[in-house]
Parts: C-alpha cells; sequence; structure tokens
C-alpha cells in the first residue's frame, strides 16, 4: 500500500476530476448567463443541440427538462473525458510540477480546437449563440477545477520534478 502523498493519479481520479471540473464550468457559465439577463438554461440547451438538434435551444429562459438534461449530461461525459486525457499530462516530471498550469493550458488548447475547429460544424447553433471570450473564460474555470484536483493527488516528489509515473 503506498502513502497517500506519494501515489500517482489514477483513470479513476481524471473521471472524478473531470466531472467535478465539469461541474464548476456548469455552475459559472449558467450562474454568469443568469446574471447577464440571458437564460441560465441556455448552455446546457446549446450543448443539447449537438444530439436533439435546434428545437432544444430556445433561449434558456424557462427550464425544458429535455434538452437541459441532455446538454449537462453530454458536458459531463465531455468533461469527464478530458479529465481522463489530463491524468498522463501529469505523468510527465514537468507537467506535474505545475498541475494547475498545465490544465489550464490543456483547456485552453482543447477550448480553442473547439471553438475553431470542432464547434462550427458540429454544433452551429452553439457557435452563432457563443461569445468566444465567454466560452474561453468558462474553459479556464475548468482548469482550475482540474488542476485543482490534479494538485492535491500529485505527490510532494513530483512536485519537487522526482519519479512521477507507477
Amino acid at each position: 500500500m503506498t502513502r497517500k502523498e506519494d501515489r500517482a493519479l489514477t483513470i479513476g481520479d481524471g473521471l472524478v476530476s473531470g466531472t467535478i471540473a465539469g461541474l464548476a464550468m456548469s455552475v459559472w457559465k449558467m450562474g454568469t448567463d443568469a446574471l447577464r439577463g440571458r437564460g441560465p438554461w441556455g448552455a446546457p440547451e446549446l450543448i443539447a443541440t449537438i444530439v436533439l438538434g435546434p428545437a432544444a435551444y430556445d433561449g434558456g429562459h424557462r427550464f425544458r427538462p429535455g434538452p437541459v438534461v441532455a446538454g449537462l449530461a453530454l458536458h459531463e461525459v465531455t468533461s469527464a473525458a478530458m479529465g481522463l486525457a489530463y491524468v498522463p499530462l501529469l505523468h510527465h516530471r514537468a507537467l506535474a510540477q505545475r498541475p494547475v498550469a498545465t490544465a489550464i493550458g490543456y483547456v485552453i488548447a482543447s477550448w480553442a480546437v473547439y471553438q475553431y475547429a470542432i464547434m462550427p460544424w458540429l454544433a452551429p447553433i452553439m457557435a452563432r449563440h457563443t461569445s468566444p471570450v465567454e466560452l474561453a473564460v468558462a474553459h479556464v474555470v475548468f482548469g482550475l477545477a482540474l488542476g485543482a484536483y490534479g494538485w492535491r493527488g500529485a505527490s510532494p516528489i513530483s512536485r519537487r520534478g522526482g519519479p512521477r509515473c507507477r
């Protein structure tokens, strides 16, 4: 049995950290949209248009369970996958020394790919109704949550540059 402070992040850690980061991002985006006078349900509805089509989005001012649940579920599955893809980054000695910075760099890169290469053809309705800057900021929130979990899981040895992989 290894001491907690000496353990490397696992697949489960990646799935959990991605899910937590996805929830943080959802709360941030839905909250800021509501504060700006937009519908708080708009972000999940826009995500739902990927699988449910254009009718899933109506501005987000009223709760419609189908699109909202579908959008949140799709977002959480994607977030868990992003958390899973983050784990190997922390097995690299230099990146493990700065898990929050690593996470933020990772999510900004993934945001840029999604925003400019994937979203226009996968989610054209979302592309028309979202601000790239607001979405980038929401991804930074995701990265902060993801990196905080990585910091928690990174051992003191790896933060000093010692061995990381198990």
